[in-house]
C-alpha cells in the first residue's frame, strides 16, 4: 500500500474509502463522503487552496461563478442546482463513482441498501446543498484530524504525515480482478481464521453494538451464514438464542441540517459504549404531537 495518503482521491473513490471518510456511517451520510473527498482532493492532491483559507476560498474553488453565495438561502433552493449546468452542484453522486456492479455491491455490502435505495442514493447532488453543510463539513474534518480550525473562521492546511492514515486492509482502488462479492469475501475470511465456537461469541458481541452501526448487517449475515453451514450448528445456535439481548432498529428520514447531529449522537453513543465507567445513558425528549 502506498504510504502517500493523497493517493485515495487518484481516480475514482472506492466505497470502503467513503465509508472510512465518515468514520464507517456511509448508509447515513454517502453525499457528505463524497463532499468530504472532493474537498480534500482539492486540497492535499491538487492544491488549490493556500495552507490557510477560509469557506470563501473553498467556495469559490468549488462552484462556478453562476452560483448563489448568499448564506440565507435554504436547502430547498438547491434542489434543482443552480443556473449553470457545469457547476458542481448539477452532479449526482454517481458522478465520482464507477458505474459498475462491483461498486454497486459494496455500496450494498456497507448501507445494507437494496438495489432501488442504492440508486434514489447515487441519484442526490452531494453540492446541491446549503453553504451552511459545506462549512459543517470543513469544521467536522478539522475534528478528524484532516485540517486544524484556527481563528477567524480559517482553517489550516497539514502536513501530509500528519493525516489520518485508513486501516490496513481499507481497499484503495479498482482492478479487473475486483469482482468477488464482499460476502464472500468476508465469508472466506472468517472460516480461515475464526472457529465456530468463535464467530458464535463474535456474533453475539456485534448484535449488542448493531443499534449504533447498522452497517454491521453485512458481518451478521456472513457469521450466522457460517454457523448455519457448519457442523454443530443447531447446538451453537441453540446456545445462544438462550442470552438475553434486545435489538431495537429505528428507520427516519432526516432533513440534512440535522443528519450531522444525529450522526454525532451516534458516535457519543459508541463511545459510552466502550467505556467502561459510563455508568446509565439517560435520554431526554420531546413528545411532538401531530
Amino acid at each position: 500500500m502506498a504510504n502517500d495518503i493523497t493517493a485515495i482521491f487518484q481516480g475514482a473513490p472506492t466505497p470502503q474509502i467513503l465509508h472510512w471518510l465518515v468514520q464507517g456511517n456511509l448508509a447515513s451520510s454517502m453525499s457528505r463522503a463524497i463532499r468530504y473527498w472532493v474537498i480534500l482532493g482539492m486540497i492535499y492532491r491538487d492544491r488549490q487552496l493556500p495552507d490557510l483559507f477560509r469557506y470563501p476560498d473553498l467556495r469559490d474553488r468549488l462552484y462556478s461563478s453562476q452560483h448563489p453565495t448568499s448564506e440565507k438561502l435554504k436547502a430547498e433552493s438547491f434542489i434543482n442546482g443552480c443556473s449553470d449546468r457545469h457547476c458542481i452542484c448539477a452532479n449526482s453522486l454517481s458522478h465520482w463513482l464507477q458505474s459498475t456492479e462491483a461498486t454497486k455491491a459494496q455500496l450494498q455490502a456497507l448501507t445494507g441498501f437494496d438495489q432501488q435505495q442504492c440508486a434514489t442514493e447515487l441519484a442526490q447532488s452531494p453540492f446541491a446543498t446549503v453553504h451552511r453543510s459545506l462549512r459543517g463539513d470543513l469544521e467536522k474534518l478539522a475534528q478528524l484530524g484532516w485540517l486544524k480550525s484556527c481563528a477567524r473562521g480559517e482553517f489550516q492546511v497539514l502536513p501530509i504525515a500528519h493525516l489520518p492514515q485508513p486501516p490496513a486492509d481499507t481497499y484503495w482502488g479498482y482492478s479487473q480482478t475486483r469482482e468477488i462479492s464482499q460476502l464472500t469475501m468476508l465469508n472466506s475470511w472468517l472460516k480461515q481464521n475464526l472457529s465456530r465456537q468463535q464467530c458464535l461469541d463474535l456474533l453475539v458481541a456485534l448484535e449488542t453494538i448493531s443499534i449504533v452501526q447498522p452497517n454491521l448487517e453485512i458481518l451478521l449475515d456472513s457469521l450466522s451464514e457460517i454457523l448455519m453451514a457448519e457442523q454443530e450448528s443447531d447446538r451453537l445456535l441453540s446456545q445462544h438464542q438462550k442470552l438475553p439481548h434486545t435489538f431495537v432498529n429505528f428507520d427516519y428520514i432526516l432533513p440534512p441540517e440535522v443528519q450531522d447531529r444525529v450522526d454525532d449522537y451516534h458516535k457519543q453513543l459508541e463511545d459510552l459504549w466502550h467505556t467502561a465507567d459510563s455508568g446509565v445513558i439517560q435520554f431526554e425528549y420531546e413528545m411532538i404531537t401531530p
